[in-house]
């Protein structure tokens, strides 16, 4: 009787114990995920200018590297890229070094692997000041496990992502529940570009003829990001019309419909001449687009591209009754125009 008292007080002792740890356990993983679910605190974007004038240089600098990159994004399929954009990892606008850091890691490039590592360990050391500090470790996290990881594909590839970031698969999908909550569209946070970086890694596998059906059905995503899965396992032109009409009829989607825009006009020229047939087609019928956004959302991939086709057909939307769609295609044609629209590569 006593034997069997004290085999139960153990086994009580051992349940509580086991208790107390996987609770810890689950408030350590919780912490984790709400730390990377806050607003990042920023740098300042931009330097300090002693007066307009010099602001002015700078912008129109920057404007110009910006579409130079926007435009070597585009060239990706046809020749390796990856030495021009290493130039950019030490651009004096962060906006592009952080494009530069992660375009690479969506390469996979090799010969960026060393460069990334200085560039993290810098920014770990709290004693740099340099402006290479100023990129989000996230960032080169990511982009330098996508490297490594080349060679792997499967689970084994997530898995490499997610530990990189002190996550593992499964608190990856927890963390995509809190950043995918609403559907909505939210400030940068560490979350939501870990989250988009493992959408965009999944998006590359199916391209690539692996099954992402399970990995992407475990995942809480955005509309956009669904969108972004759909088309993974489908051609270019099959994947351009899709983006269209979610483009044209963006109910649900939200500030995502930005994400598709641009990563629209990533797939190259032929997006654009489908995006203005898309274009005709709403002028000439009208009745089957009734959502305001979706105007704006199509006016979007023409400016981005400053396709000068397109002013003719927005001067006719110019046209329109509706102040809200005039207003857009006076804003899209002076963005051609100007040439001021920068796409956000890569999306």
């Amino acid at each position: 009787m006593k034997k069997q008292r004290l085999n139960i007080r153990r086994f009580s002792i051992a349940t509580i114990a086991l208790t107390s740890f996987f609770g810890a356990q689950r408030v350590f993983t919780e912490f984790k995920l709400q730390n990377l679910t806050r607003e990042r605190s920023h740098a300042a974007a931009l330097p300090q200018f002693q007066n307009a004038q010099d602001r002015e240089i700078w912008m129109s600098a920057a404007q110009k590297r910006n579409r130079r990159f926007a435009q070597l994004w585009l060239e990706r399929q046809q020749r390796d890229i990856s030495t021009e954009l290493l130039d950019y990892v030490d651009d004096p606008a962060l906006v592009l070094r952080t494009r530069a850091v992660r375009a690479l890691g969506r390469l996979e490039s090799r010969e960026a692997e060393a460069p990334l590592q200085t560039l993290l360990a810098q920014a770990a050391d709290s004693q740099v000041k340099s402006h290479e500090a100023e990129l989000p470790s996230i960032t080169l996290k990511l982009a330098l496990a996508r490297i490594k990881a080349r060679s792997l594909t499967g689970q084994s590839k997530l898995d490499a992502i997610s530990d990189s970031v002190g996550l593992s698969w499964r608190e990856i999908l927890l963390l995509s529940n809190k950043v995918n909550a609403d559907n909505g569209y939210k400030d940068a946070t560490d979350g939501e570009e870990i989250i988009g970086e493992i959408v965009a890694l999944l998006y590359t596998m199916g391209k690539e003829g692996e099954d992402i059906r399970s990995f992407a059905t475990a995942l809480k995503l955005s509309p956009a990001q669904e969108v972004l899965i759909q088309a993974a396992s489908i051609s270019t032109e099959q994947e351009i019309k899709l983006i269209l009409e979610r483009l044209s009829h963006p109910k649900g989607t939200r500030g995502g419909a930005y994400l598709l825009a641009d990563h629209l006009v990533g797939l190259g020229p032929i997006a654009i001449d489908l995006a203005l047939e898309r274009l005709q087609d709403m002028l000439k019928h009208p009745e089957n687009y009734q959502q305001q956004l979706g105007y704006k959302m199509m006016f979007r991939p023409v400016s981005l591209a400053a396709d000068r086709r397109a002013l003719p057909l927005l001067q006719q939307f110019e046209k329109s009754k509706n102040p809200y769609i005039k207003d857009q295609a006076i804003t899209a044609q002076r963005y051609i125009k100007r040439k001021i629209a920068i796409p956000n590569f890569p999306a």
